[in-house]
């Protein structure tokens, strides 16, 4: 074009070439944009969905140790009851054991 400044037709074909170039080259960056925003999308529900497993994770072990406490809370309270039952059936022994003596007395 710079070659030609004074051929109109010259100067035509190069404003249209250079048109379609720009136009050619702002397709190209609008499908790159496109790209990545898909590639960003991507990768941020690759990263959701890692964090939900691993809450998943996290609540699926803390109720395990949960039910593993309440069961050997629920095993320690069962314990205690059978002592204090013992405790309890040894004293009643001893005082129809005592009533016993008095009455025979």
């Amino acid at each position: 074009m710079n070659k030609m400044p004074d051929n109109d037709i010259v100067q035509q074909v190069g404003d249209k070439l250079l048109r379609k170039i720009d136009f050619t080259l702002e397709e190209e960056i609008a499908e790159a944009e496109k790209v990545k925003d898909q590639n960003l999308e991507r990768a941020r529900m690759k990263i959701i969905a890692e964090n939900e497993k691993q809450i998943d994770d996290m609540k699926k072990s803390l109720n395990e140790a949960m039910e593993k406490e309440e069961k050997k809370l629920e095993d320690q309270m069962e314990h205690r009851k059978n002592e204090i039952l013992t405790l309890k059936r040894a004293n009643l022994d001893e005082r129809l054991k005592m009533a016993g003596d008095m009455t025979a007395e």
